[in-house]
């Protein structure tokens, strides 16, 4: 997606074409969340940050149109704050839990690989 998202800003029509799709298949998987669980905000990961401009029209109108209208209106769409880093701090975080796993996992004389 990153790389189509940057073709897409070139103008190329198959790029285009694939993120009108990706967007209204984003935009009925949120309309369902927001109609289910009505949240507040809805914080979507690094890919959206990158291809936002291409992605918000056609999704915010497949949600306009497919969910309940007060939900709609209470629920707002942002992208992650972390953006790029997203990743560097998913990988430091597994890697704390894997050091605090092996500490606990050394008192109860069991290990897990």
């Amino acid at each position: 997606m990153r790389r189509s998202g940057w073709t897409a800003d070139g103008g190329i029509g198959w790029a285009i074409n694939f993120a009108h799709i990706c967007a209204e298949y984003l935009g009925k998987a949120l309309a369902l969340f927001i109609d289910i669980l009505n949240p507040e905000v809805i914080i979507l990961g690094s890919i959206y940050g990158r291809v936002k401009s291409l992605l918000e029209p056609g999704m915010k109108e497949v949600i306009r149109r497919e969910c309940l209208t007060e939900s709609y209106q209470a629920c707002r769409i942002v992208p992650a704050g972390l953006s790029e880093s997203i990743g560097d701090m998913a990988a430091l975080s597994l890697a704390r839990g894997a050091v605090v796993d092996r500490s606990v996992e050394k008192d109860h004389n069991f290990w897990y690989i």
